[in-house]
Parts: C-alpha cells; structure tokens; sequence
C-alpha cells in the first residue's frame, strides 16, 4: 500500500499530527471496499465518518451510520540521552493510549449493534497486523498494541464498543547544523571508536543522516558500517560530506524484503584537519516507502599519526608539499596527491 502523505509526528505536531495520520490512514480501510488484510480472504470494510478528540460521546450527533471517533491519551515521556554521544538531537518517545469509540446507528433489529460489532472487529484486526501497521509507523506511530476486542459500552442512543490500544508516538528534536558535537580528542588518541548517525524515519535523496562532528585535532577516518530496514525498489547510497563537500566516500545499503534488516560496510583512508565538520548525506534512494529506515551507521575514527606539520613551497618545482612528523618519522608529502615526495630547497 501506499506510503501516508501526511508528514510525520514533530514535536509541534504530537496530537494534531497523529490524529491526521490516523484519520488518513482508517479512511483508506473504512471506505466501502472489498479487500483483504494479510493472507486472509478479502472482505467489505465498511464506510465509517472519523471524528477526534475528547468530547461527551454519548451525547454528540451521529452524521452516518458508523462512527470512529480517535481520543489519545497521554501517559509518559522519554527521551533518549544520546545527543551528546551519538548526534545532534534526541529521539523522543510519547507513550500514549488511544481510545477508539465506535457507535452505530440503524434500521432495524440488531444491525447497530452487528455494524458496531463488525468494524470493531475489523479495526482490531487492522491495528494488530504488521502490514497495515508498518505506514504509521513510518511517520512515527509505533508498537500498536490493543487491548483485547473492544467492550460494548452502555448507550440509549447508538450501539457502542470502545476499542483501548497502547501506542508510541516517536520522533527527533535536532539541534541543528550549527552546533556539531566536538568528540573528545582524548578519547581517540590511542585507539580507533566509533560515532554513531542515524535516522528512524524512512530517508530521502538530499537529505542528511542525524549527526554532525568535528574533532579539535587531526584524525584518520578508517571505515563506516551500516545497519537498516531494506529498501525495495534499488540501494539507497550514503555520502561522506566534509565541510559541506562530498568526499565521493560512499556507502551502499542492499535491497531486501520489507521490514527485513540490511547491513554494510566501506572500507575510508581519509585523514581530517582540525575543525573539520563530517556528516553523511543520502546521495541517493528510491521514494518513500520503498526506501530505507531506520538506519544506524557507525564512523570508525582514530587519531592521526601526523604529530605535526609544517607547509613548504619546493624551490624548483613550485609544488606545495608538507613536512610531517609520523610516529616519530619525518617525512615530506605532496599536499595534492597526499604520497610521499621528494623535495628540494
């Protein structure tokens, strides 16, 4: 199916972003239509208007025959503590109930209570299959967990079930391009450690994995791996940016089944100056939902063995070479090409 075209949760749009993707997402089942979920045999979904937010339910008008009225609850908040050590953000995890009230009203003996009874059924089913379930959590609506069939409610006016379901409402509050996380020195000198970037919500060509470092001492960038929910249609590619320029250092995450985790890795030999700025930036992957997600990829980073440096013009070439001290080794290397070079005053 389709990816939803409505954006994902923000933290501007906790409520109002969850009840448009819920209200998108049940009219695209409760519309009137013969189809099937999984690898059950298809069946008439029925058409239901979709109404949100808290209110007197009992006493508010029916406009059709069946309702769905969506009312969110919270009940907690985490945040995951790793803007410091991992990137420039957090991943924030509203831990919500969502009610679903159903009332019907129609002719006849027992049929607003069989219309009740069929799309609560029918929407308990929708909310528990990974299949349907996987679009919100695309944009951030995850680990929907009912809380057994709905209970018919007491009502003079309609037939009514209410529907109770636990949820996670995800998404990152990112602190910007402007502020990268400056990884200790002290922490790469002797040994190679990795820092992490990420993104949890499906990626898209142009735009950046969450993560922005720079190191105030040289050091040696050795490899990057990656882990990620498969894209389907073609690989997604990941770029090594430095100081906003793409290295042509490239990752390549494989294509998969849905829902299935990929993993990868490249092998870098690049070498960073002081301040320099990394990121990684999606240098190409197919449209949502076809894309990746839920991607961690890991920086190997070391100290460089350039101890010190000093920049010389060659006095017959003209070439613009570096004197550098390695592990105790001088040695003169050609700033351009970045091999050692011969050089003469």
């Amino acid at each position: 199916m389709q990816a939803l075209l409505s954006p994902a949760i923000t933290e501007l749009t906790t409520e109002s972003g969850a009840y448009r993707l819920l209200d998108e997402w049940l009219g695209r089942w409760f519309d009137g239509g013969v189809r099937s979920l999984g690898s059950q045999p298809a069946v008439l979904w029925p058409a239901a208007s979709r109404r949100f937010g808290q209110g007197l339910i009992t006493r508010q008008p029916l406009q059709g025959g069946v309702e769905i009225r969506v009312v969110l609850h919270p009940r907690a908040e985490g945040a995951a503590v790793v803007d410091t050590a991992l990137y420039q953000g957090k991943l924030i995890t509203d831990f919500v109930t969502l009610n679903f009230w159903i009332r019907s009203k129609a002719p006849g003996t027992g049929q607003a209570q069989l219309a009740a009874q069929q799309v609560a059924e029918l929407l308990k089913a929708l909310l528990t299959h990974p299949d349907s379930r996987v679009l919100l959590a695309q944009k951030g609506i995850c680990q929907l967990r009912p809380q057994g069939p709905a209970t018919p409610m007491p009502s003079a006016d309609y037939a009514m079930r209410l529907l109770s379901c636990s949820a996670q409402l995800q998404y990152t509050v990112s602190f910007g391009d402007e502020l990268p996380t400056e990884d200790n020195p002290g922490t790469v000198a002797g040994a190679v450690h990795e820092v992490d970037f990420r993104e949890s919500h499906p990626v898209l060509t142009g735009e950046y994995l969450l993560g922005t470092y720079r190191w105030t001492a040289p050091v040696r960038l050795s490899g990057a791996r990656a882990v990620a929910w498969a894209s389907q249609d073609e690989p997604v590619v990941l770029g090594l940016e430095v100081n906003g320029v793409l290295t042509g250092d490239q990752l390549t995450l494989p294509v998969g089944p849905p829902n299935t985790e990929v993993t990868a890795s490249v092998v870098l030999d690049r070498t960073l100056d002081p301040n320099a700025i990394v990121r990684w930036r999606v240098a190409s992957a197919p449209d949502a939902p076809q894309t990746a997600w839920h991607v961690t990829l890991a920086l190997s980073v070391s100290a460089s063995k350039v101890a010190a440096s000093i920049p010389l013009r060659d006095g017959v070439t003209g070439r613009l070479v570096e004197l550098q001290i390695n592990d105790g080794e001088l040695d003169v290397v050609d700033t351009g090409t970045g091999d050692e070079a011969d050089f003469t005053i």
